[in-house]
């Protein structure tokens, strides 16, 4: 891949979005805008997480090669740091977002796991006020992975009793709670 071209693209869509009010965008504009952003993350192998994404919100303005270049210098080097760290777990990357507050964005993308609207409420409502086990949301974020699960929570009602107890059956918690707030 081209990630000079790439960078350029991308930089192109993000001018071409601040033209636009969100309501009011052309047809897959913002997908485009996020699909080249993956690939450039998937370039360098890093996960579509807050502190790498920011690097590729590149403004307003038409950027100069020397500009790209800083681009890719900064994506370089973050790859780097990155890929070169020492490796964590799932429980370790929970325990340090739990101990230091930080957000779903920041964490769940670096665990493989989507930010979803019930992904995020167990990561907000249980992991960071400490009201299950470390191992236990893991647990629940890795059921999360399996088929259409998420497909099934993002369309929930609280009044579905048979896809929540579906859902409580292969092991996943607070679908209740989650679709009491969903509504």
């Amino acid at each position: 891949m081209d990630v000079h071209s790439k960078l350029k693209k991308l930089n192109k869509l993000d001018v071409e979005l601040t033209q636009y009010q969100p309501d009011n965008l052309p047809n897959n504009l913002f997908e485009n805008y996020l699909t080249h952003r993956e690939e450039i993350l998937d370039h360098y192998g890093l996960p579509y997480a807050d502190e790498f994404t920011k690097l590729l919100e590149l403004g307003n303005k038409v950027l100069t090669d020397y500009e790209i270049e800083a681009v890719v210098t900064k994506m370089r080097h973050a790859a780097n740091s990155y890929l070169t760290s020492p490796v964590r777990t799932d429980l370790d990357e929970l325990q340090n977002a739990y101990e230091n507050k930080k957000t779903p964005f920041e964490v769940l993308p670096k665990i493989g796991i989507e930010t979803h609207t019930y992904t995020i409420f167990i990561y907000n409502q249980y992991l960071l006020r400490g009201r299950d086990s470390i191992e236990s949301i893991n647990e629940i974020f890795q059921i999360t992975k399996q088929g259409e699960i998420l497909n099934k929570l993002g369309t929930l009602k609280a009044t579905d009793e048979k896809t929540i107890e579906e859902l409580e059956g292969i092991g996943l918690k607070y679908v209740r709670e989650f679709a009491d707030k969903s509504e």
